[in-house]
């Protein structure tokens, strides 16, 4: 990657990732509580529906040692779980009365009654990540798990919210999909508010990779590795599957997951908000605005997708 007039242009490849050592390390977005706004804060947008979209490379090293939650991505606010807030985990064990083994989405927008929850348990999917049954789970080592070569397992969530203002309704939770490794999972548990009212909540929000933004400082809670992180919101979605020719979001789950090969998902096309983890916390998209900061100990890893 080379930066020009503030703008980092990507010169592909894919030796790294970001490691996270599971008892100090995270990542934070640079407009952390700075005022200036968070670009890919999901929250409604007024008049029109939105779609916005995460994608990321992930291997879990370790599910033990956490308290049933492992936060692979929050977004919010620095110690209020209920304001705007988005949490992307995998819940391993038990926890707060959610089942073992599911990967676990939770949105709120503007309070704890306006909340969308989504689960999939890994074994209710076999077919799709390999496990068969609850105490089968997700970690390195576990040779059931459908990975790529490497290890490496590729999720993609994509979140389609109704304009502001609109009422929740019970087809909410089919608007949020999960992708493992290009394929879609079967939901096994939904939770809405129905009747409630999407609104408008401040954008100065900001993103943690591998802890919890709800704890103040935030809680440590991932061990192991995140490899070509990406995120996408409304304002590039349509360009991208226009440029690439994808009609539907399986196609573009199928496209990032590229038959386990993660490949230059830029070229032009994708925008601002693509982390490759190449020795280096800068957009490889975007601006050095969308610099991400590391915490005590992140560091690269040669162990890659």
């Amino acid at each position: 990657m080379i930066t020009v007039f503030g703008r980092n242009y990507n010169i592909w490849s894919n030796n790294y990732s970001a490691l996270f050592n599971g008892t100090t390390s995270y990542v934070i977005l640079n407009d952390f509580n700075t005022g200036q706004g968070n670009p890919f804060a999901i929250v409604p947008i007024a008049g029109s529906a939105s779609k916005w979209l995460v994608s990321m490379w992930v291997k879990m090293d370790n599910t033990t040692a956490f308290d049933g939650v492992v936060n692979l991505w929050t977004q919010g606010f620095l110690g209020n779980a209920n304001s705007n807030t988005f949490r992307m985990s995998y819940i391993p064990n038990n926890s707060g009365g959610n089942p073992a083994n599911r990967i676990f989405i939770d949105y709120r927008n503007n309070g704890t009654t306006n909340r969308v929850m989504r689960q999939w348990a890994l074994q209710n999917n076999s077919s799709v990540t390999g496990a068969t049954s609850i105490s089968d789970l997700w970690v390195s080592g576990n040779t059931s798990i459908n990975t790529n070569a490497n290890g490496f397992v590729h999720l993609c969530v994509i979140v389609n919210l109704p304009s502001h203002p609109g009422a929740l309704t019970s087809a909410a939770t089919a608007n949020i999909k999960c992708f493992w490794n290009g394929s879609e999972l079967t939901t096994t548990a939904n939770s809405v508010n129905l009747g409630e009212t999407f609104t408008t909540d401040v954008t100065d929000s900001s993103d943690i990779l591998g802890a919890s933004i709800f704890d103040s400082p935030p809680s440590v809670q991932f061990e192991g590795k995140i490899d070509e992180l990406a995120g996408m919101p409304t304002s590039e979605f349509a360009s991208f599957r226009t440029a690439k020719s994808l009609t539907t979001d399986a196609q573009v789950a199928t496209y990032l997951w590229n038959s386990g090969v993660p490949g230059d998902i830029n070229s032009g096309a994708w925008g601002d908000f693509w982390w490759e983890f190449e020795q280096s916390w800068a957009s490889s998209g975007g601006t050095t605005l969308n610099t991400l900061v590391p915490v005590s100990g992140s560091t690269f890893s040669t162990d890659h997708a």
